[in-house]
C-alpha cells in the first residue's frame, strides 16, 4: 500500500517537472511582453499606422523558448503572443476613436442646417392656349400679334432659356416652375393670389403701381425667410410649396363647387404671397409628397399618414360627412381649409402605410406599401376605377379600397378620366371616353353618356416603356423611356403639341421634334386649364422611371408623374450643357421626305426665325440627321438649341 501511494507521488512528482519548463517559457513569454509594451508606452506616439503587428517580431525573450523545447512550449508561446497582441491593440485603439465623435457631431450637424438638392434641370416649354396668359409670353389682350400670342400649337420656345428648371406645375390659368436652387416663378391670373407675388389684378388692387410686377410673364415669388422649395403643385387658383425646412407654404384661394363655402386657411379667405400653414411635429410626420386636384390638396407623410384640406362637396376629402350647398349639416372652415388626417384610410389599403399619392381633378388616390390601392371622391363617370351600382357610388365620401387597380405604381387623374401604370409598364384608362382620351379601339368617342370604368390598355403603344404618364381635363399623355411623348384626346385649346391640326386624337400620336426642340429627351408633361408645360433636357440624360401621382417626391423617385389640372413633377439628370447641333439642308430634305412618304401629305419645313416642323418625326429619320451630325455636314444651332 504504502509501495503504490509512494509510486503515485513520483509519477506525480515527475510530470509537475516535465511542466515546469513550459510554465517557465510562458512566465518569460509575458515578462518579456510586458517589458516590450513599457518601452512602446514610452515612446511618442506615432498613430496605429506604426504599431507593431505581432509579438514575434518585437520580443527576442519570448522567441529563446520555442527554440528549446518546440512542442511542450508552442501552445504556451501561442497564448502568450496573442496576449500580448490584444493587449497591445486595446490600448492603441482607443486614441484612434477619440477622434472619431467629434466627426459624426459634424456630419450630423451639417445634416439638420443642409438644405435639399435636386439631382438636374431640364428646359422648360408651353403649349395650348394664351387666353389668360398661362403661357408667358405677355398680356394676350395687348400682343401685336394676336395669332401667335394667343397661342401656341406646339413646343417651341424655352421658358427663361437662361434658367434650368427641376419641377413645372399647372394650375387651371396659372404655371409655376421650380429651378435647381429652390425658386419659384410664376406666371398667368393672379387675382385670387395664386403666383404668389404682387402683381395687377383683384388680390392686389390696393397695392401700388411701383411694387407690381407683370402677371402675364414669368417672374420669382416671394419666398419667406430665405425658404427654399423642394417640392410645388398647383390647382385651380392655388400654389403650394414644400420647403426645404420641411414646412408646407401656401398662396391663394380655394373656390367650392356648390358655393358652400371658400376661402384657404380657417381665419384668411385668401393669402396674396407664400405664408407657412403647416410645420410636422417629428421627423417621421415631414411631408414626402405634395398632390393637388383641382380645388384640393393632399399631402403623405414619412409615417404613411395621408392629410386633404380644400374644398370638400365631390366627397374628395375622403373625411367630410357629405354635404350640399342646400344640406342641413355644413361643415366649417376649420374643417376643410386645416390639413387634416384621413382616419379611414388604413382600412381601405389593408393595415398598410401609404405610399404614394395622385389626384384627379375632384378625386383622390392612395398607393399602400403592400400594392393596395384606396379611392375617394367623384366617380359619376368611373374614374375612380369602381363600377357603379347606384347613384349613390357617383360621390364616395370615404376611401374605397379599388380592387381594379392593386399593384399599379402611379396614377394620373383628369377630370372624368383616369390612366394608371402598371409594374410592367402596360398604361391602363377608365373612365369617360369622350374625345379619345382613353385611347382605346374599344371606346365610341361618340357617344357621350357612355362610361368605361374598368381599367384596360391604352392602344397604339405596343413596344413602348412608359415612363411618366399625364391627365388634364380632356386631354391625356405619356412620356417614353426613349424620351419621347404621345398624346391622344381633344384639341380644342392646342394641348395635344402637335402643330395647327386642331383635330382630336382617339390614339396615342407621338409628338413631332421641332427645330428649336432639337435632340433633347422629354422627361414630363402635365396640362391645366387651356395650356399644357414640359420639361425636357438632352438625348444623352437617362429618362426617369416613373412618377408616383401628380406631385412626385424628390425621388425621387423616383421619380415624378403629371395629374389632371392639378400639378406634374419632374426631376432630371445633370449635364443638360453640351450645344445641340441643328441637321444639315440635306438631312432636313431627307426627313421631309421620309415624313411625306409615311404620312401621304406635304410637310411644312422649318422656318428661318426657329419656328416649328409641322410633322411628326419618325425614328428612322431622327437616325438619319443624327449620322449626318456625326460627319460633320452640321452646324450649330446656336441658342436654340444650346442649353
Amino acid at each position: 500500500m504504502a509501495g503504490g501511494t509512494e509510486s503515485k507521488r513520483s509519477k506525480a512528482a515527475a510530470k509537475r517537472t516535465k511542466a515546469e519548463p513550459a510554465k517557465k517559457a510562458a512566465v518569460m513569454a509575458k515578462r518579456g511582453s510586458k517589458r516590450r509594451f513599457e518601452e512602446l508606452a514610452a515612446e511618442p506616439s506615432q498613430g496605429p499606422e506604426t504599431a507593431p503587428a505581432s509579438a514575434e517580431e518585437e520580443s527576442p525573450t519570448a522567441e529563446k523558448p520555442v527554440s528549446k523545447r518546440r512542442r511542450p512550449e508552442s501552445k504556451a508561446v501561442k497564448e502568450s503572443q496573442e496576449l500580448e497582441t490584444a493587449t497591445v491593440k486595446e490600448e492603441s485603439i482607443p486614441t484612434e476613436k477619440a477622434e472619431k465623435p467629434v466627426l459624426h457631431r459634424n456630419r450630423a450637424d451639417t445634416k439638420v442646417v443642409k438644405a435639399q438638392k435636386h439631382p438636374g434641370g431640364a428646359r422648360l416649354y408651353m403649349f395650348g392656349t394664351n387666353s389668360f396668359g398661362a403661357l408667358g409670353l405677355g398680356d394676350p389682350d395687348k400682343a401685336d400679334d394676336p395669332d401667335t400670342r394667343s397661342q401656341i400649337p406646339r413646343p417651341k420656345y424655352p421658358v427663361l432659356e437662361g434658367v434650368v428648371f427641376c419641377q413645372v406645375a399647372c394650375g387651371g390659368m396659372h404655371t409655376v416652375a421650380l429651378t435647381e436652387d429652390g425658386l419659384i416663378y410664376s406666371w398667368g391670373v393672379n387675382d385670387e393670389g395664386a403666383l404668389g407675388r404682387k402683381t395687377s389684378g383683384t388680390c392686389w388692387e390696393k397695392e401700388p403701381d411701383n411694387v407690381k410686377s407683370d402677371s402675364f410673364v414669368p417672374c420669382q415669388a416671394h419666398l419667406p425667410n430665405e425658404m427654399k422649395a423642394v417640392q410645388i403643385v398647383a390647382g385651380d387658383g392655388f400654389t403650394f410649396a414644400l420647403g426645404d425646412d420641411g414646412r408646407l407654404y401656401g398662396c391663394g384661394y380655394f373656390k367650392d363647387e356648390v358655393g358652400a363655402l371658400s376661402g384657404f386657411t380657417p381665419k384668411a379667405k385668401m393669402l396674396g404671397l407664400f405664408t407657412m400653414l403647416w410645420e410636422p411635429e417629428s421627423s417621421r410626420d415631414r411631408i414626402k409628397q405634395l398632390a393637388c386636384g383641382a380645388r384640393h390638396a393632399v399631402f403623405l407623410t414619412y409615417r404613411g399618414d395621408v392629410y386633404t384640406w380644400g374644398s370638400g362637396s365631390q366627397g374628395q376629402l375622403g373625411r367630410i360627412r357629405p354635404y350640399s350647398q342646400d344640406s342641413e349639416y355644413q361643415p366649417t372652415a376649420s374643417d376643410l381649409f386645416q390639413p387634416t388626417r384621413v382616419t379611414h384610410l388604413p382600412y381601405a389599403l389593408g393595415n398598410t402605410p401609404a405610399s404614394s399619392i395622385a389626384c384627379g381633378a375632384y378625386s383622390t388616390f392612395v398607393l399602400g406599401k403592400n400594392g393596395n390601392v384606396a379611392a375617394w371622391g367623384l366617380n359619376n363617370s368611373g374614374q375612380l376605377g369602381i363600377v357603379k351600382e347606384s347613384e349613390e357610388d357617383n360621390l364616395l365620401w370615404e376611401p374605397v379600397s379599388v380592387d381594379s387597380l392593386a399593384g399599379v405604381v402611379n396614377i394620373a387623374g383628369g377630370e372624368h378620366h383616369t390612366l394608371a401604370l402598371t409594374k410592367k409598364g402596360v398604361l391602363l384608362s377608365f373612365g369617360a371616353g369622350t374625345y379619345g382620351m382613353l385611347g382605346r379601339r374599344d371606346v365610341d368617342i361618340t357617344t357621350a353618356n357612355v362610361i368605361h370604368p374598368e381599367p384596360k390598355p391604352v392602344d397604339g403603344l405596343e413596344g413602348v416603356k412608359v415612363a411618366s404618364i399625364a391627365a388634364g381635363t380632356n386631354v391625356s399623355a405619356c412620356t417614353t423611356s426613349d424620351g419621347d411623348a404621345f398624346f391622344w384626346g381633344s384639341n380644342t385649346n392646342m394641348q395635344l403639341a402637335k402643330g395647327t391640326d386642331d383635330d382630336d386624337e382617339a390614339l396615342p400620336k407621338k409628338m413631332g421634334r421641332v427645330k428649336a426642340f432639337g435632340y433633347r429627351r422629354i422627361r414630363t408633361v402635365c396640362f391645366g386649364g387651356q395650356h399644357g408645360a414640359l420639361l425636357a433636357g438632352l438625348e444623352g440624360d437617362a429618362a426617369p422611371s416613373g412618377v408616383a401621382g401628380p406631385a412626385a417626391a424628390v425621388q425621387p423617385a423616383a421619380a415624378p408623374t403629371a395629374a389632371g389640372p392639378g400639378p406634374s413633377i419632374a426631376t432630371v439628370p445633370v449635364n443638360d450643357k453640351p450645344a445641340v447641333v441643328e441637321p444639315s439642308v440635306g438631312a432636313k430634305r431627307k426627313r421631309v421626305d421620309k415624313e411625306e412618304e409615311h404620312t401621304g401629305r406635304e410637310v411644312d419645313g422649318a422656318d428661318d426665325e426657329g419656328g416649328s416642323v409641322a410633322a411628326s418625326v419618325e425614328e428612322d429619320a431622327m437616325e438619319t440627321d443624327e449620322k449626318s451630325e456625326e460627319d460633320g455636314s452640321s452646324k450649330s444651332e446656336g441658342e436654340d438649341g444650346s442649353a
